[in-house]
């Protein structure tokens, strides 16, 4: 039941980052992403809004941050991580993680006001602050076995963050 949940969970983010991330080649050797808004109308037609992002090959996770922002996690062809934000009016900031192959993966807004987000390589759950200061917590079970691979997080609920560790892991 549990591998079920958590397989059905991934590949339904899956499918929506698939059907929201549209890769577009660029003439530098950077792949650059968009990402496009969609607001429902009370019409059948959709009011779609596309915005470019630069130098950025694989989007994680997406999130509204406490600032009203879009907030993402995302990687570079060698999985090294950066978090980005986006606002409306399509001013893009990005705050890249050490050079750690981290790949980021999940994003959301913790009840402490900062964006809590995994980082599925390095056996991490990690928090942004609003003014881009990072604190990473490591994480290992009894008699040193780390958790590996990190797949998502939630804040809950219960004020709690929740985080999906993947099937197989030690």
């Amino acid at each position: 039941m549990c591998f079920f949940m958590k397989r059905l969970i991934s590949m339904i983010l899956c499918a929506l980052f698939v059907f929201l991330l549209v890769p577009i080649s660029g003439s530098s050797s950077a792949i650059a992403q968009e990402v496009p808004t969609i607001t429902p109308t009370p019409t059948s037609s959709l009011d779609i809004t596309v915005f470019q992002l630069p130098d950025i090959i694989n989007i994680n996770g997406i999130t509204t941050g406490p600032d009203g922002n879009i907030w993402f996690t995302s990687s570079d062809i060698n999985m090294n991580g950066s978090i980005g934000s986006l606002t409306s009016e399509d001013l893009f900031t990005q705050y890249q993680l050490p050079p750690t192959r981290s790949n980021p993966m999940g994003i959301t807004t913790g009840p402490d006001g900062n964006l809590w987000f995994v980082e599925q390589n390095n056996d991490t759950i990690s928090s942004l602050s609003l003014q881009g200061e990072l604190t990473q917590y490591s994480f290992s079970r009894a008699g040193g076995i780390v958790f590996r691979d990190f797949r998502s997080i939630i804040s809950g609920p219960d004020n709690a963050l929740w985080v999906i560790e993947g099937c197989g892991a030690g």
